[in-house]
């Protein structure tokens, strides 16, 4: 990974608050408090990516405030938003754009990935849900899962449960 090829969604990710750090190989981001709003539109690069749209939209539903995100390079790519929607986000998408109003929290719920950018974007949503645990769905491939267990430490095999509630499992 090149962090300078992350520029557009590492100055987004400022903009609302978090704090970033780069490394020469890696980037980490922090967010200590509540995260602001802001309008996000995909652009080819150097513009904000639109592989990483479902991160931000899911980033945004708990932020304050309401936030646009306009999708200018693929069609379909907000079918996350239903699912986000199973949560407890408010989410509204008209054509090419979604309005999403910040909320206080989601709630776990049984949500299917239509793909693997809005698989990934639903396990974070879930990692920052209450209550019902979190259930994953097919799409996510096992080298998908294999990638994430290795890369992060956020995906746990199904025998372990999450500290405080939130299990993540596949129906695979």
């Amino acid at each position: 990974m090149i962090p300078k090829h992350l520029e557009a969604t590492t100055a987004k990710l400022e903009e609302i608050g978090c704090e970033v750090e780069e490394f020469d190989d890696a980037v980490r981001v922090v967010a200590s408090k509540r995260l602001s709003n802001t309008n996000v539109k995909t652009l080819p690069y150097p513009g904000y990516p639109t592989d990483m749209q479902p991160q931000i939209g899911v980033t945004l539903a708990l932020a304050r405030g309401t936030s646009i995100v306009t999708e200018s390079i693929f069609e379909n790519r907000f079918k996350y938003i239903d699912e986000l929607a199973r949560m407890g986000a408010s989410v509204k998408v008209e054509g090419n754009t979604a309005i999403i109003s910040g909320v206080d929290r989601l709630t776990g719920a049984r949500v299917s990935a239509p793909d693997l950018r809005a698989g990934a974007a639903l396990v974070i949503a879930g990692l920052a849900a209450e209550g019902l645990p979190l259930w994953m769905i097919s799409c996510i491939s096992r080298e998908a899962t294999r990638a994430l267990r290795k890369s992060s430490g956020l995906w746990e095999r199904r025998s372990r449960k999450w500290p405080a509630r939130k299990r993540f499992r596949s129906l695979n």
